[in-house]
């Protein structure tokens, strides 16, 4: 991915000296955040209508204002401004019930800006944002040694984007404060860095906090990225995070600055923490890692050569074993639950096919309880190189498009218009087309003939082809946890217009 350059690895390996940070006054897990408004006389409900009359609710309030919205759920149209925060000092908005007040729409969500301004949002839910739900600007209340601070707490973060920079939920400029305690984020994305939250040489503050599924090149859930930055963590849990440039670029965080740890972050490897020009103050507790060290531990085992799991001191990148299990006769295990499908034999072109995306009665897929009859097509990359690494999306089922038609062959699945491209998928979460070449990578339990089935690597059945959270016309198709992709309604599929018969 060209978006991660050479010049900033060479900045995340460069040896930095930073100011220790002694002050404990912000590591109360959520002692910051507002009283609910059941509790806060001062914060009268008011309804919304949508978000216009959202946005013209917020833009009217004064200085030292708290104002409290009865539950909603608007539309965010494409073409409609942010809303705009600007220098609004002492201001809270909350939600009346945590996590029932919805924004839902592609662009930003809330703009916050000016030397002036202290921000507190609570009990919001923000879903489809494409260029961050919540931006902080650069500046924004004076500096982060003296100025003022942005709080966002009972939050909930799902499927927004920055398909061009970083920070899919939240963006942090540079000199800026942010407080972020008792959230959820929830397969959050970013081009670059960052999937639920990236800070630019800020004071960023996450307590308290479940990041799930959050994706981005580097710190597929946190990214703190430069020397003067200051990242403190405490009870927070990772789980299932990927950084697309790999497993050594912090699935979970990515950090270069001063990193405080206040302890109990729970994560499922020590890999998933990358911090290899960390100034690491010592916290009460160490990170709580399945299997391993703490994050102490972790941060000793970085090099500039990159990152010794095994702790051996030879500095390098000690590759994974295969996660797969063997039989009895040396073969790898295949689910099952795909044993008694009716399908093609392995010596056997069959096809062509699309695949669609599964629908029921009782779904609900952007809010409506309605097919929106989507079905998996190849999607160009300004990678490709003929045809190599194009990954996969959503687009209308259309029985005349060549970029939606599949070939199967064995335990592969192929493009009808080119049979020698496969479905491979690439470290823990791609979907791409590549030249095929008989590798493990490109094997899949088969396609059904007939009814709904999975589309899951052979190797690994916990991971399926899907989307994030509910589905939409261009969005990316990639490999996730199947509870996850079965929360969404979006973890089987069908084929359509069968040409085998």
């Amino acid at each position: 991915m060209r978006l991660v350059t050479a010049s900033f690895v060479a900045l995340l390996v460069a040896l930095v000296s930073p100011a220790v940070v002694t002050s404990q006054s912000y590591f109360g897990p959520g002692s910051k955040c507002p009283r609910p408004a059941r509790d806060d006389r001062r914060c009268r409900c008011i309804p919304i209508r949508d978000y216009e009359d959202l946005r013209g609710a917020i833009l009217r309030m004064d200085d030292s204002e708290c104002k409290c919205f009865e539950p909603f759920s608007v539309v965010k149209a494409p073409s409609a401004p942010p809303i705009n925060m600007d220098n609004m000092r002492r201001v809270t908005i909350k939600c009346q019930e945590f996590g029932r007040c919805e924004i839902n729409g592609q662009g930003m969500h809330f703009l916050i800006s000016g030397d002036r301004s202290e921000v507190t949002i609570s009990g919001f839910r923000f879903v489809g944002a494409t260029e961050s739900a919540i931006v902080v600007m650069t500046s924004t209340g004076s500096s982060p040694q003296d100025g003022r601070e942005q709080l966002f707490c009972d939050n909930e973060f799902i499927n927004n984007e920055n398909n061009s920079h970083d920070g899919g939920a939240i963006k942090v400029g540079a000199r800026s404060r942010a407080y972020v305690a008792n959230s959820l984020f929830q397969q959050n994305s970013a081009a670059r860095m960052g999937g639920a939250i990236s800070g630019e040489a800020s004071m960023l503050q996450v307590l308290d906090s479940t990041f799930t599924a959050n994706v981005a090149a580097l710190g597929g859930a946190i990214s703190s990225n430069k020397p003067e930055a200051v990242l403190v963590l405490a009870d927070n849990e990772f789980d299932g995070n990927v950084a697309g440039l790999g497993q050594a670029y912090g699935p979970a965080v990515a950090a270069n600055g001063q990193v405080q740890d206040f302890g109990n972050n729970k994560v499922s490897s020590p890999k998933d923490f990358m911090c290899l020009s960390c100034k690491l103050i010592a916290g009460v507790r160490p990170v709580e890692v399945e299997g391993g060290n703490g994050v102490q531990g972790v941060i000793e085992n970085f090099s500039a050569g990159g990152y010794d799991n095994r702790g051996d001191g030879n500095g390098e990148d000690d590759k994974d074993e295969d996660d797969y299990e063997e039989d009895e006769n040396g073969n790898y295990k295949r689910n099952p639950e795909f044993n008694n499908y009716d399908r093609y034999a392995d010596n056997h072109w069959w096809g062509p096919f699309h695949l669609k995306l599964y629908f029921e009665k009782g779904y609900q897929w952007q809010g409506q309880y309605k097919d929106m009859n989507l079905c998996m097509k190849t999607k160009y990359s300004p990678r490709r190189v003929e045809g190599k690494g194009d990954p996969l999306a959503l687009d209308r089922c259309d029985e005349d498009e060549g970029d939606q038609r599949f070939f199967a062959y064995g335990r592969s699945i192929r493009l009808d218009d080119d049979r020698d491209l496969c479905l491979t998928h690439v470290d823990d979460r791609a979907i791409e087309l590549h030249r095929c070449d008989g590798s493990i990578s490109q094997e899949w339990d088969r396609v059904q003939k007939e009814g709904k089935f999975r589309i899951s690597p052979a190797t690994d059945h916990r991971r399926c082809a899907t989307n994030h959270h509910h589905p939409r016309k261009e969005e990316r198709i990639y490999l996730d946890w199947c509870h996850l992709a079965e929360d969404g309604d979006t973890l089987y599929w069908i084929v359509r217009w069968n040409e085998s018969g």
